[in-house]
């Protein structure tokens, strides 16, 4: 039953965890590249280009921080 198609849940077996954290960051792709045009054309109303630009970086970077700090494993204890 591990093969099951179309995403459909299995009885007896647990939903990955991560999973919930892979949608968010393809809808959160989505959105960003959806809107960059549109944001683009208003922004470059009102400042100049390379101000614009780093205003962006700068927003997609404090939107992604949470989220790759939250996703980050602790190194796994040495064995002796």
């Amino acid at each position: 039953m591990p093969g099951c198609r179309f995403g459909h849940e299995v009885r007896g077996v647990a939903p990955d965890p991560r999973r919930w954290i892979d949608a968010a960051l393809a809808w959160y792709f989505v959105a960003v590249w959806d809107s960059g045009y549109l944001a683009t054309k208003i922004a470059l109303q009102y400042a100049p280009p390379f101000t614009f630009l780093t205003l962006r970086y700068l927003f997609g970077l404090a939107c992604l921080v949470p989220v790759v700090w939250k996703s980050r494993r602790e190194p796994a204890a040495a064995v002796d």
